[in-house]
């Protein structure tokens, strides 16, 4: 027996290795999963969508779970250019702005204590 979070996981893993996707959507991808998961999902899901050619769109307003990320990037000098956080914010004078962040941008948002989980 294993518990939701298992299950997700194995879910959108077997997804991914199973179907034939050219681009993935998974809305909250930390939910279910315990922090300790997200490290070992973002590195599988990188890995598939590099050798199967995938774009992904995730969402999360989980910083345990863009950590996860940050950390998997630092582990992976080849994943780094793979991913981009998107934060979509609220501005007095534009209304609504898109922020991109690359690994580099990231790794000094998290080192700055920036909020980007808008």
């Amino acid at each position: 027996m294993a518990g939701d979070g298992v299950r997700r996981f194995i879910n959108i893993v077997s997804s991914i290795a199973n179907e034939d996707y050219r681009m993935l959507l998974i809305d909250e991808l930390d939910n279910g999963l315990h922090h300790t998961a997200h490290k070992k999902l973002w590195k599988a899901i990188l890995q598939f969508v590099t050798k199967r050619d995938i774009q992904l769109f995730a969402t999360t307003h989980n910083i345990d779970c863009l950590q996860s990320l940050m950390a998997t990037l630092a582990e992976d000098i080849k994943l780094r250019p793979l991913a981009n956080v998107y934060d979509i914010a609220r501005t007095a004078r534009n209304g609504f702005r898109a922020y991109k962040y690359s690994y580099n941008g990231l790794k000094e948002s998290f080192a700055r204590n920036l909020e980007i989980r808008e």
